[in-house]
């Protein structure tokens, strides 16, 4: 097993929110805050047309050990974009630790530490076509559901069972009624002011009655958060483009 350590301030200026384009939405990106990146197209999809949002499903992918392993992904500096998320508490220290997987062969030996144990995309079920928006992906925003099925997660039997995905598959308008993050996850710590990677420019998201239910939505156990849970099977069988 190899590993490399990687500094994601080389790729992304921290404090800057990117932005990408989608049929003329304007689609805000600011790295690692999957979730909001997700809620906030949404609304703008929603914004747009009513109609069209009910195609649209965001998906939480995570399992109960939170190591979640990934393909084609920015923050990897392997030619195959690979990373594995991996979550261990350590004090206020945090690394992001990249593994060179050997699928079934690899064995998780090593402590990581690092501030993520999940992963958020959107994905639109349209009648000719699946398409997946992945902010943090290499591959094309949008792409065809094939293509990150193929080269951004790959098959669930070649990892080895603690890396198996697990899918909470979400109707978009559900998705924009119920979530709600006050970003202390992001925190140095709980009382802080200090966040590990800058926020997004613009408000916390909350509800009427809840400030933060981030955390039930990427527990795959729990049914407090609107979601069908899936694995893999199911989840390629939910999307499968007649």
């Amino acid at each position: 097993m190899s590993l490399v350590l990687f500094h994601p301030e080389a790729r992304y200026i921290l404090g800057m929110t990117l932005q990408r384009t989608f049929e003329g939405i304007i689609c805000d990106y600011t790295p690692y805050y999957c979730e909001e990146n997700v809620w906030k197209l949404c609304e703008r999809i929603q914004q747009s047309s009513k109609a069209v949002i009910q195609e649209f499903y965001a998906v939480f992918i995570s399992n109960d050990n939170k190591t979640v392993a990934l393909w084609k992904q920015q923050a990897s500096d392997k030619e195959n974009g690979l990373i594995v998320w991996v979550v261990k508490a350590c004090l206020a220290s945090f690394a992001l630790i990249i593994y060179s997987i050997g699928y079934n062969n690899y064995k998780h030996t090593c402590d990581a530490i690092i501030c993520h144990d999940y992963h958020v995309i959107l994905i639109r079920k349209a009648s000719n076509l699946v398409s997946v928006f992945d902010f943090d992906s290499q591959l094309q925003f949008p792409c065809t559901f094939y293509d990150y099925v193929t080269h951004g997660l790959r098959p669930d039997d070649e990892l080895q069972k603690q890396f198996q995905r697990l899918f909470r598959v979400i109707p978009a308008l559900d998705f924009l009624e119920t979530f709600a993050s006050d970003r202390s996850h992001m925190k140095t710590t709980k009382d802080s002011n200090t966040y590990l990677k800058a926020p997004p420019p613009y408000p916390p998201i909350f509800t009427k009655d809840c400030s933060m239910n981030l955390p039930q939505f990427i527990k795959m156990e729990l049914t407090s958060v609107p979601g069908q849970i899936l694995n893999y099977e199911n989840f390629l069988h939910f999307f499968r483009s007649d």
